[in-house]
């Protein structure tokens, strides 16, 4: 099954219970991907997969775009819609086009939220911070995408008591990083978390900066081929 960026969770009665108690138990801390309205990422590198129903593989360079499309905070949660998380890009397709989920930063967690249009992903941003988590969509898939504050050997969102940090988030690595993206000052430096995913199917790797963002998403499938790996070459602000 071609899932990508989950950690088998639902957003189900009881886990809307959770986020919302949550919510409503302290202010979030600063979430790693800066969720303000605007804020857009620009990412290059190479896509290959092989066509649904095919043996064909298709290889490609590719230039994506993650952006912030619209944002809302309030004092115990902050939500925004977002367009092209690189979490679409395994199993690519000639031709797609991003798509919409929503991130909801609430107390010490980030998860990420499904959504097939904007007109939804508005929807579930706006019922996440008026609501009090009473989401008006169909129950969603989402993840568990972050647990704050980040540091090496962290686990989260999975089978948590495995020895071998596999079938979970888990910081693999933590380090500082000097890098040309266009937006930044030349060779900011800035401390990247490596987090990683890592079943026997597969495997999925983050690297974040917080306060910047994703600034590299690598996924492997471990049989029949499908990868990616693109890292961040330009960010741009509104403030």
């Amino acid at each position: 099954m071609r899932t990508i960026l989950k950690s088998g969770f639902y957003l189900l009665a009881a886990g809307i219970v959770g986020i919302r108690s949550e919510s409503l138990a302290a202010p979030p801390l600063a979430s790693p991907i800066p969720l303000e309205k605007g804020n857009c990422w620009t990412y290059e590198g190479k896509i290959e997969t092989t066509l649904a129903g095919t043996a064909t593989l298709y290889s490609t360079n590719i230039s994506w775009v993650m952006e912030i499309v619209d944002s809302m905070q309030s004092t115990n949660a902050q939500a925004a819609v977002i367009r092209g998380f690189p979490g679409e890009l395994p199993w690519y397709e000639p031709g797609q086009v991003p798509g919409f989920c929503v991130l909801l930063n609430s107390s010490n967690r980030v998860y990420r939220l499904s959504a097939s249009n904007v007109s939804q992903a508005t929807s579930i941003m706006h019922a996440a911070i008026t609501d009090s988590g009473k989401f008006s969509a169909p129950a969603q898939d989402f993840d568990e995408l972050f647990v704050l504050t980040l540091a090496k050997d962290k686990c989260w969102g999975g089978d948590v008591e495995r020895e071998d940090g596999r079938y979970c988030w888990r910081v693999e690595k933590e380090q500082t990083a000097k890098r040309r993206i266009k937006g930044l000052a030349e060779h900011h430096p800035f401390t990247v978390y490596s987090i990683a995913y890592r079943t026997n199917p597969d495997h999925q790797i983050l690297d974040i900066a917080p306060g910047l963002g994703i600034t590299r998403f690598i996924y492997v499938h471990h049989g029949t081929v499908a990868t990616v790996d693109i890292h961040l070459v330009k960010f741009a602000s509104p403030r």
